[in-house]
């Protein structure tokens, strides 16, 4: 049972590890904003990634149950302190998911930031658009402005 649940966490590692990396990829695809696609790749990688951890730990619960166990941290903490084989992996498995969710947290700061950059962009655009529209019309005399007292529309009849 032991070999197992370490086995188990092992990989657990190895996937936080892959998912770490794919963060990067992430992060730089998120400063390059023309990297689309890199995006795109980044966040199935993560994805992918994140559904192997779900399962892994669903695995370990397992483990954890058939061991007399409470399943999560708290059964897992209760496995390194009767299997103390477990303690320098289990530290290596919560440093890496620390990691991973301070990478993961700057990302998401990174989306944040573009897209309030984007959404400044696209009211700026709007702005000038509204003042351009404005400005072009024409008057029956051919003078810019709005049609209004004293100004003739025309109409096409």
């Amino acid at each position: 049972m032991i070999t197992s649940l370490q086995q188990c966490l092992e990989r657990e590692a190895e996937l936080i590890e892959a998912f770490i990396a794919a963060l990067a990829d992430e992060t730089l695809a998120l400063l390059d904003r023309k990297a689309n696609e890199a995006l795109i790749k980044a966040a199935q990688t993560k994805e992918a990634l994140a559904l192997d951890l779900v399962e892994l730990n669903r695995q370990r619960d397992e483990i954890q149950a058939q061991m007399g166990l409470p399943d999560g941290y708290a059964g897992t903490e209760q496995a390194v302190a009767q299997f103390s084989e477990l303690a320098e992996l289990w530290v290596r498995l919560l440093r890496l998911t620390k990691v991973a969710r301070d990478k993961n947290e700057h990302n998401g700061i990174l989306v944040r930031s573009s897209l309030q950059h984007t959404e400044q962009s696209l009211d700026a655009l709007h702005n000038i658009t509204l003042k351009v529209n404005r400005s072009q019309t024409y008057t029956a005399q051919g003078r810019s402005g709005q049609a209004g007292y004293g100004i003739r529309s025309i109409v096409a009849r």
